[in-house]
């Protein structure tokens, strides 16, 4: 049963656009650390897939992963950040987003301003 945070947090997770099979895996690697081949045995998804979302996911910074040398082989452990660094993600993002509407919005009254002018 999920909790009131797990599904408020992953709610706002999903405002990220990540697609439903990022989120799935997401959620796997929030319980336990994963490879690729246990990712693959969960979700029923391609190996390729699972890599393509895992790029994604380190890059966007949802994801961690970790080196293991086993049975002389090299395999990557992947797990979910912390909550908070993820909602230290949607801050950022927030941020980045209302500075861009504040200059949009100041580029659209100084354009207006100029118009004004000219009207004169």
């Amino acid at each position: 049963m999920k909790t009131r945070f797990q599904q408020t947090f992953f709610g706002l997770v999903n405002t990220l656009q990540l697609t439903p099979e990022k989120l799935n895996i997401y959620k796997m690697l929030f319980s336990r650390p994963m490879t690729i081949r246990d990712l693959e045995k969960r979700t029923h998804l391609s190996e390729r897939m699972i890599r393509n979302h895992m790029r994604y996911m380190v890059r966007k910074g949802f994801v961690e992963k970790e080196s293991a040398i086993e049975n002389n082989r090299l395999k990557y452990i992947y797990h979910a950040v912390s909550p908070l660094r993820v909602l230290d993600l949607i801050k950022n993002i927030t941020k980045e987003s209302e500075k861009i509407r504040l200059d949009y919005r100041k580029k659209i009254l100084e354009g207006t301003k100029e118009s004004i002018r000219r009207k004169r």
